[in-house]
């Protein structure tokens, strides 16, 4: 297990690689240009294609079925799973409908319980359609997981089948 630091390329366009033992993988390069390469950069993208209706007074996770980018497998059910410490940037939006008017809150939960992104929307006209937009960074360990859930204040409120929800490692 652990790390060793490999020269690789030509003795006049050396790379120097940084590999994971124990995945037997090249998880950061610095090319003789001295550009940073992270081949191991966990990126994903959620799409939503089914409708949803949600429960008034609950956290209801929201369900993006369809994985459309998923660079590491650490996507799986609408829940991203750090495969590394950092700090990651997610995103999830989506498109509402409402017959009564409240309040609607969409977050991301850190292991089932942190809320970040944290913000409340008010819901003024009732048979609307509102869109819905979050964005946070959030600072994980190996192994936490990120999911999208949405707070709804009123009944008959429901998601259609559009949006997406990603997230990417950024240091």
């Amino acid at each position: 297990t652990g790390w060793y630091i490999d020269v690789y390329g030509s003795s006049s366009t050396p790379d120097l690689r940084f590999v994971d033992v124990s995945a037997g993988q090249v998880r950061k390069t610095i090319d003789a240009y001295g550009r940073v390469l992270m081949p191991y950069q966990p990126v994903f993208i959620g799409s939503k294609t089914v409708g949803q209706n949600l429960t008034q007074n609950i956290d209801n996770l929201v369900s993006f079925e369809t994985e459309v980018v998923d660079i590491g497998s650490n996507y799986s059910s609408s829940r991203f799973t750090a495969p590394v410490a950092g700090m990651y940037q997610f995103q999830f939006t989506c498109m509402g409908y409402s017959v009564n008017t409240g309040y609607v809150r969409p977050s991301l939960k850190k292991n089932g319980g942190t809320f970040y992104g944290l913000t409340y929307a008010s819901i003024t006209t009732s048979n609307a359609y509102e869109s819905i937009v979050i964005s946070s960074v959030v600072n994980l360990a190996a192994n936490d997981y990120v999911e999208p859930y949405i707070y709804v204040t009123m009944t008959g409120f429901a998601l259609d089948n559009t949006g997406t929800f990603s997230g990417h490692l950024i240091g």
